[in-house]
């Protein structure tokens, strides 16, 4: 077991917020996506009820700049260099809302000086109505922002946000927004099962991405163990009602396989780097781990002790378990 991990690597000592690059991880979005964080874990405008990392404990609505660009840069290629394939895309998102860091642009810039392939930007959308933060997301390829409600009731619930964002504000951000974006503009719309995916919330969401100009409208579906243990996924035929209704959707609602990444001989401080914004199966993590050297036995008991000593978190939802490293 030791020889194990001492094959896989050290164990991270780290903070998440010092966690600026991760993976490349497999993305049903975006193919091969080396993610970008920018924020320290939790920083959101939001505390989503579908939320993969938890509750928001303080949400905010002020921009700093908590990490400086060349670190970010730094990181970014430190992380491209392990990589044994190119990824598709190096994407901003990370542990909170990556819009809440005041130098996106800055960080932008600098990744794209060591980076000439394609860059995305995962985010809420809250504070797009703020000119500087829609100036800053204009030099990403593709920016992929949240509309899972159609008026500020159901907003409230979904997102429970921070009192200074209101509905009509975070639409007319993204109406403008997109009205100026060149890059691909695909508004993310997670649905929750009778919540958000009932005929009448459909129809309201649907008449709020009327009013931008879309590329493409991306499903999803809470398929990892999220903040409300209430929270459950679409039925089939509410995806179905989805698709005919919102304008240009696609279904991304399906679970993820196994594969999580294409590095070849993961190191757990990279395996903890992935599960701290991507919580991980573990099939998944076993899958990674295997690939790397380890037998299932070793994997498993390897995984274990991760958990035995608080660096990671295992939680259950709908019959998986789902492992998160710990903040």
């Amino acid at each position: 077991m030791a020889d194990a991990a001492k094959a896989l690597g050290s164990e991270r000592k780290l903070a998440c917020a010092e966690d600026i690059a991760f993976g490349p991880i497999v993305s049903r979005r975006l193919g091969q996506s080396l993610g970008v964080n920018t924020v320290p874990c939790k920083t959101c405008a939001y505390s989503c009820v579908y939320c993969q990392l938890g509750p928001t404990p303080d949400r905010t609505v002020v921009r700093k700049a908590y990490i400086d660009s060349e670190s970010v840069a730094r990181a970014v290629g430190r992380t491209l260099g392990r990589t044994r394939t190119r990824p598709d895309f190096v994407t901003f998102l990370g542990c909170g809302e990556p819009t809440l860091a005041a130098n996106l642009g800055q960080c932008l810039e600098a990744v794209k000086k060591i980076w000439p392939g394609r860059t995305a930007l995962l985010t809420s959308g809250a504070l797009f109505s703020r000119p500087e933060v829609m100036d800053e997301a204009m030099g990403f390829d593709v920016v992929m922002p949240t509309v899972a409600a159609g008026n500020e009731r159901l907003f409230k619930r979904v997102h429970h946000p921070h009192p200074k964002v209101v509905f009509d504000e975070v639409v007319r951000g993204l109406r403008m927004f997109s009205e100026r974006f060149e890059g691909r503009f695909l508004p993310e719309v997670m649905l929750v099962g009778g919540m958000n995916d009932t005929e009448a919330s459909l129809q309201e969401i649907g008449r709020t991405l009327d009013s931008m100009r879309v590329d493409g409208v991306h499903l999803t579906a809470p398929v990892r163990a999220p903040t409300q243990s209430w929270v459950r996924p679409p039925a089939e035929h509410a995806v179905a009602r989805a698709l005919s209704i919102l304008p240009r959707a696609v279904d991304f609602t399906r679970p993820e396989g196994m594969a999580v990444t294409e590095i070849v001989s993961i190191r757990v401080e990279e395996l903890l780097g992935i599960a701290s914004m991507h919580p991980l199966t573990e099939g998944q993590v076993v899958s990674a781990l295997t690939d790397a050297g380890a037998s299932e036995r070793e994997a498993l008991a390897l995984l274990n002790g991760l958990v035995e000593s608080s660096k990671m978190v295992r939680t259950g939802y709908r019959g998986k378990s789902f492992y998160r490293t710990r903040k």
